[in-house]
C-alpha cells in the first residue's frame, strides 16, 4: 500500500478515526481522574497532622457544664467533632524558633506557642505523686533522657497505666502546649488530651477531616 492509497484510506475512514481517537482520549482522562480521586484524602498532610476526636467536656465543680457545653459534648460523642494535632512540629523546632527570636529580641505577632495542639512520641522518665492533686508525669523527647522535658498532669483514675510505667517506655501524647521554659534542654508544659500507650496515636480516636 503506497502513500496515495494510505491517504485515500484515511480520508475514507476519517470519521471513524476521529471517533476512535476521541474515545481513547476520554478513556485516558477517565483513568487519570479515577486514580487521583481514589487516593485517600487523609494522605494530604498525613505526616503533618493527625485528627482525633475532641476530648469530652468535663463538668464544673460548681454545678455541672453549661447547656452549650452539654450540646457540644453530645455532638462530640456522636463522633462528628475532630481536633487537629500537629505532629511534624517537634519540641526541638519550637525551642530553635524561641532561640532565634531571643537573638532578634522580637517575636512575630502570629507566632503563638501557647495552646498549640501537638502530637508527640515521647519517653517516660518519672512521676511525682502529690496529695489531693493529679499525678505529675515527667516525659522526655529522647529515650536517653537527655532531650527536652515534657511535664503533664494526669488523673490516674482514668489512666492507671502511668502508675506502672517504666523509665524509657515509649508513649504518644496529644495535647495543647500551656507553657515553655527554653532554659537548658527545654521544658514543655502540656495539657494532655489523648494517650497512645504503645507509642502510636490511639486508633479508637483517629478520624479523618471531612472535605470542605
Amino acid at each position: 500500500m503506497d502513500i496515495t492509497e494510505i491517504r485515500a484510506w484515511i480520508i475514507k475512514k476519517r470519521e471513524l478515526l476521529i471517533i476512535v481517537s476521541a474515545a481513547v482520549i476520554f478513556i485516558l482522562c477517565l483513568v487519570i481522574g479515577v486514580s487521583l480521586r481514589s487516593a485517600p484524602e487523609k494522605t494530604k498532610e498525613k505526616d503533618n497532622v493527625v485528627y482525633l476526636k475532641k476530648p469530652p467536656i468535663k463538668e464544673h465543680k460548681g454545678g455541672g457544664a453549661s447547656a452549650s457545653e452539654n450540646n457540644q459534648a453530645s455532638s462530640q460523642q456522636q463522633g462528628g467533632s475532630l481536633k487537629a494535632y500537629f505532629t511534624e512540629i517537634s519540641p526541638e523546632d519550637i525551642l530553635q524558633k524561641i532561640e532565634e527570636y531571643r537573638e532578634l529580641e522580637a517575636v512575630p505577632a502570629d507566632y503563638k506557642i501557647n495552646h498549640l495542639p501537638v502530637g508527640w512520641r515521647l519517653y517516660f522518665f518519672s512521676r511525682k505523686e502529690r496529695k489531693d492533686q493529679p499525678l505529675q508525669v515527667i516525659l522526655d523527647t529522647q529515650e536517653t533522657g537527655f532531650g527536652a522535658t515534657v511535664v503533664l498532669e494526669v488523673d490516674v483514675s482514668h489512666y492507671p497505666q502511668f502508675l506502672d510505667m517504666q523509665e524509657g517506655q515509649k508513649i504518644w501524647v496529644a495535647g495543647s502546649i500551656e507553657g515553655v521554659n527554653p532554659d537548658g534542654t527545654g521544658t514543655f508544659f502540656i495539657k494532655p488530651e489523648h494517650f497512645g500507650f504503645d507509642g502510636d496515636p490511639p486508633e479508637s480516636d483517629i478520624g479523618v477531616e471531612a472535605d470542605e
